[in-house]
């Protein structure tokens, strides 16, 4: 059993099933975190919104998004479909997400100190 230094804190994991999130919810379980595991489909208009209303209260955001790799597709032999579906799976989807669940991040910040602290998403391709 590691350390519960993440105990009391919820965790929203998206795409939860693909990718790094099996093994992201492992680790943020076993230090204690309250894991919502969310599977949607978040190229769909008002998702991610429905997805944090949903989950209530978050304290972390694992924007856990990734599409089917395209490795060894030259730039010039990548069509707009294949860019814009790229793009509808993973960026979209990342700004949807924070402008959901930030709002309610800084809330507390306003009220409690009325210190600004900045809160990043970070795209990581691996």
């Amino acid at each position: 059993m590691s350390e519960q230094r993440l105990q009391g804190k919820r965790v929203l994991v998206t795409q939860a099933a693909d990718y790094m999130g099996p093994a992201t919810i492992e680790l943020f379980a076993e230090h204690g975190a309250e894991v919502i595991a969310d599977e949607s489909d978040l190229t769909q208009a008002g998702a991610a919104q429905e997805i944090v209303d949903a989950a209530g209260h978050i304290d972390v955001l694992v924007a856990n998004l990734a599409a089917d790799a395209r490795f060894g597709i030259m730039t010039i032999d990548t069509d707009d479909d294949v860019w814009h579906t790229a793009f509808d799976v993973m960026v979209h989807p990342l700004h949807r997400l924070c402008r959901a669940v930030l709002p309610q991040m800084y809330a507390p910040l306003r009220q409690d100190r009325g210190l600004r602290q900045r809160y990043r998403c970070k795209i990581d391709p691996w």
